[in-house]
C-alpha cells in the first residue's frame, strides 16, 4: 500500500520525525525572536530609499534585518560613515600639518588662530 508506514525503516520513522521536530522548533525560535523596530524617517528619503531597494529586489525591512545581521558578525557598522564630523577632522588634519610645514620651513605661509579655526566654526558650527 503506497503511503503506508509498513515500509518505511526506522531510520526513515527518525528522519521524519527529526524534519518535522525541527520545522516546529524553528518556526516557535522565529515567533519568539521576532521583535518590531519602529524607525522615524522623513517621507521623501524612505521613498527615495524605497524606489532603489525596489530596483534591487528588497524592502525596507528586508535591508535593515541584513544590516543588523552583519552588525552582529562583523562586530561593526558594516559601511562607512562619512559625515561632516569626517570632513571636519579632515582639514584639521590638513591644517596640522601645513604648520608641521611651518614650523620647518621658515618661508612657508602662517596663520593666526582665528584663520584656522573661524572657517571650521563658520562650516561645521564647532566652538574651538
Amino acid at each position: 500500500m503506497q503511503g503506508s508506514l509498513t515500509n518505511c525503516t526506522q531510520f526513515d520513522v527518525e528522519f521524519a520525525k527529526q524534519l518535522l521536530y525541527n520545522r516546529v522548533q524553528r518556526k516557535a525560535v522565529m515567533k519568539l525572536a521576532t521583535k518590531t523596530i519602529t524607525v522615524r524617517v522623513d517621507e521623501d528619503t524612505k521613498k527615495q530609499a524605497e524606489v532603489i531597494l525596489d530596483d534591487i529586489g528588497i524592502n525596507v525591512t528586508g535591508l535593515i534585518n541584513a544590516c543588523l545581521k552583519a552588525v552582529v558578525r562583523e562586530k561593526r557598522v558594516p559601511f562607512a560613515l562619512v559625515s561632516s564630523e569626517y570632513e571636519f577632522q579632515q582639514m584639521v588634519i590638513a591644517k596640522l600639518e601645513e604648520s608641521e610645514a611651518v614650523a620647518n620651513d621658515q618661508s612657508a605661509k602662517r596663520y593666526t588662530h582665528d584663520e584656522i579655526f573661524t572657517p571650521l566654526r563658520d562650516k561645521y558650527g564647532y566652538e574651538v
